[in-house]
């Protein structure tokens, strides 16, 4: 019989797992938009988002493996799947601009690390290295990616708007370095 660390602990796990699995549902569902396909530096970044996610799902169920526990739980494992929807709900809800995907690509990997940062105290909490290393290791995976998003954005942005009027020229640059400067602040 498990213990009570034990099945708060896989019930933490599943629920990460869950929405991890959505994340990479919504860039497998980005990567095959026409306005991420036109821009190679965008498709490989959102290929790049994938590949991580996956990468990231595969971790999460090798820890259900260790407390032999199934990737979903009950209605934990729903309230996680919602949860991790972020970005695949509003690819499905709206018009599919880039700049939305990524703006939402942003959103839910900052979910996805505060939710990874929140397993990790509890896995510290209860004295479980490894599953403390595997959300480490997936914050350590998201961080510089959601950088990159959030910078990648601007440009898009711009190319954007010049289908609704012409946008003053260098203003992605010069956002990008305003960005960059209230993030060192």
């Amino acid at each position: 019989m498990a213990t009570q660390t034990e099945s708060s602990l896989r019930g933490h796990i599943s629920d990460m797992k869950a929405a991890t699995d959505h994340l990479v549902e919504a860039f497998t569902h980005q990567l095959a938009d026409q306005g991420v396909q036109k821009n190679a530096t965008l498709s490989a970044l959102v290929q790049r988002l994938q590949t991580t996610a996956k990468s990231q799902s595969q971790r999460l169920e090798a820890e259900l493996d260790r407390f032999g526990a199934p990737a979903s739980d009950g209605v934990k494992g729903l309230v996680a799947a919602v949860a991790g929807t972020v970005a695949g709900l509003y690819d499905r809800m709206r018009s599919n601009t880039v700049s939305r995907m990524l703006r939402d690509d942003y959103t839910a990997m900052s979910l996805a690390v505060v939710s990874n940062s929140m397993l990790h105290v509890t896995a510290l909490a209860a004295d479980d290295p490894a599953l403390a290393a595997t959300a480490l290791r997936n914050m350590e995976e998201l961080a510089p990616l959601i950088i990159e998003v959030g910078e990648a954005i601007l440009p898009v942005v711009e190319l954007e708007l010049s289908e609704e009027f012409t946008p003053r020229a260098g203003a992605a640059s010069t956002a990008l370095e305003n960005v960059r400067s209230v993030w060192k602040k």
